[in-house]
């Protein structure tokens, strides 16, 4: 794998794992915070959290799928180096 694709794929593989978590979290508080005073509160609380929760599943699933890919890509570069 090339050097530029390696390095963009760990840029989105960082990414994702860090600023997914924190994305998340930003939803359920700006969920909980904006439920307040509204009619159907218990539902726009149960969406946020949902959403929150799809968000972190697919930020951490991409994130440890590129992370994976790298860490074998690496070993399969050191097998070939030590031939």
């Amino acid at each position: 794998m090339n050097g530029f694709l390696k390095g963009f794929l760990k840029l989105i593989a960082n990414r994702a794992l860090v600023l997914g978590p924190v994305l998340a979290v930003l939803m359920l508080l700006g969920g909980a915070i904006g439920s307040f005073g509204n009619y159907g509160w218990a539902t726009q609380a149960g969406l946020g959290v949902g959403m929150a929760l799809y968000l972190l599943f697919w930020s951490l699933l991409i994130g440890g799928v590129l992370r994976l890919l790298l860490s074998i890509d690496d070993r399969l570069e050191r097998l070939e180096g030590n031939r």
